[in-house]
């Protein structure tokens, strides 16, 4: 009788172990909105990356982990795992373009809206909640006349913002 008595003390004590190490670990959703911003801004600032994929219009980075799905005037779907990417871009926006951030900017629901200036370019990151997921966002990246939108895990969006906005920054138009 003692002895399954303490059997289950130590059961109960592992149980409350588990939960408070669960609980301790889990980053707070604003911590990760915050330092998404910070992560947006650094690859932002970055020298472009080598490009590595090329379309009827234009040059681009793709990550090692992402494969172009579709390609149509003005779009680029591109996936990873079961995750897809659509890259928008409007090769008559110049690099310093407002014009997708001032799109963005009109949802008066969203949990990040930052914008990035740099030598003559200009990008932002929003982010909001995915409506049909509440432990998903809609994350959106651009750089000038590009944007990149996906929707993101809070597990994965700062790897998304990252290979986000190294995609937005090294887009290049051929001449036509």
């Amino acid at each position: 009788m003692k002895q399954e008595k303490t059997g289950l003390l130590v059961i109960g004590l592992l149980l409350v172990a588990v939960i408070g190490i669960s609980i301790w670990s889990m980053e707070p959703t604003e911590d990760i909105l915050t330092e998404a911003i910070v992560v947006a801004n650094e690859k932002f600032t970055e020298n472009s990356v080598e490009v590595n994929s090329e379309t009827d219009e234009l040059s681009m980075y793709v990550p090692e982990s992402f494969v172009v799905v579709e390609e149509s005037p003005n779009n680029v779907i591109l996936s990873r795992e079961e995750q897809q990417y659509i890259l928008f871009y409007n090769s008559f926006e110049p690099v310093t373009s407002k014009l997708n951030y001032e799109a963005a900017s009109k949802d008066t629901d969203s949990l990040v809206l930052e914008s990035f200036e740099e030598n003559d370019r200009f990008g932002y990151i929003y982010i909001t909640s995915e409506e049909a997921n509440d432990k998903a966002f809609l994350l959106q990246i651009g750089v000038g006349g590009v944007k990149i939108t996906t929707i993101s895990s809070k597990n994965e969006i700062l790897y998304d913002v990252e290979q986000m906005m190294l995609m937005a920054n090294s887009i290049a138009y051929k001449d036509k």
